[in-house]
């Protein structure tokens, strides 16, 4: 998830302590915003560009949670072998274009703990005058990264909701063969990456923009099969991003991620938002909930189910009983535009 979305989201070792609350205008200017801050990891490999968080990196997490009001404090983290292992065969089990498009977008992958959710990337910026967006940042949280793939994509799915029996929510993400934490992070990893590619491009609007600053949305082809800008009545208001299926998933608005304590819907809600999900061309739940993440997760879903065969598959059930399946509508009519749009975008991105 981009930054100041968070509720889901980026690196040697330092000491952290909390720091008091900073503006999002100073936050863009922080030392690990800019390009130059990222040369002494340049390498020529993606999986080499692995590292625990830096000292300034902490810096810039607490302040950016401290601003989005999210509790967790986050801190540098040990790279365990393994884990390095799990991260480094999820970056290399993907097709090789897709391994080139995203080398070029990539800053760096760092590791923290109590970040808040899965991951989070933020946007990379030219160390000149310009401040042109250049690439992204990704951190991964490793406190939830000790997870095999279908007990993860089951953790998140079922986090905007309250427990309530007897529904159940399960999840299949990989075969038994496969379900591996490094195939959890193979498509954490595929969404954060998803992020990274956009920046730049004409995939979604820059997040962190005013919505009224997007003055034709048309130009994005993929954001507008699905999304529309609307205007503050308040001309110092800010707009906002509002579904085109909003009529018609009424509760769509109510789904919130990684946030337990404000969550308002109840599992058996869940059957009804997957029955109205399953009429829009959103390929999850998680896309449904802003622009950025609806990008996200339909290259993620494309990726690791269109392009490398693998499952994706949530099943909600009551008392042991199917009530409802989902799953990606990549090959359904409804969907057509969407898919058509992302993968125009990934044969430019791969020239």
């Amino acid at each position: 998830m981009p930054a100041g979305l968070l509720a889901a989201l980026v690196l040697l070792t330092g000491c952290a302590t909390t720091s008091p609350i900073a503006t999002r205008e100073a936050l863009n200017q922080h030392v690990v915003r800019s390009d130059s801050y990222y040369q002494r990891y340049a390498t020529s490999r993606l999986e080499d560009r692995v590292y625990p968080a830096t000292q300034e990196l902490i810096d810039y997490l607490l302040k950016d949670n401290a601003a989005e009001g999210f509790p967790n404090k986050p801190e540098s983290a040990a790279l365990a072998p393994e884990v390095v292992a799990d991260i480094h065969a999820a970056i290399v089990g993907l097709p090789p274009a897709i391994q080139a498009m995203i080398t070029a977008k990539v800053a760096g992958i760092f590791v923290v703990k109590d970040l808040g959710g899965s991951a989070y990337t933020d946007i990379v910026y030219s160390s000149d005058a310009a401040r042109k967006p250049l690439k992204g940042v990704v951190i991964l949280d490793i406190s939830a990264l000790n997870r095999k793939a279908n007990e993860w994509l089951t953790w998140k799915e079922s986090s905007p909701f309250k427990p309530e029996a007897p529904y159940s929510l399960q999840a299949r993400l990989e075969q038994p063969d496969l379900d591996t934490r490094s195939s959890a992070i193979q498509f954490i990893l595929l969404h954060e990456f998803a992020h990274a590619l956009s920046i730049g491009e004409n995939a979604t609007p820059l997040w962190g923009l005013n919505p009224t600053e997007v003055a034709d949305p048309a130009k994005f082809p993929f954001f507008s099969q699905s999304w529309q800008v609307q205007l503050p009545v308040a001309p110092a208001s800010r707009g906002k991003y509002v579904s085109r299926f909003d009529k018609q998933m009424p509760l769509r608005a109510k789904v919130l991620y990684y946030l337990p304590l404000k969550t308002t819907l109840l599992a058996g809600q869940s059957v009804e938002i997957y029955e109205k999900l399953a009429q829009t061309n959103f390929l999850t739940l998680y896309g449904a909930t802003n622009p950025f993440d609806d990008f996200a997760e339909a290259f993620a879903t494309y990726v690791h189910g269109v392009l490398l065969k693998r499952p994706y598959r949530i099943t909600i059930t009551k008392a042991g009983k199917t009530l409802l399946t989902f799953t990606p509508c990549w090959n359904d009519r409804r969907c057509r535009s969407k898919r058509e749009a992302l993968e125009r975008f990934i044969a430019r991105a791969a020239r």
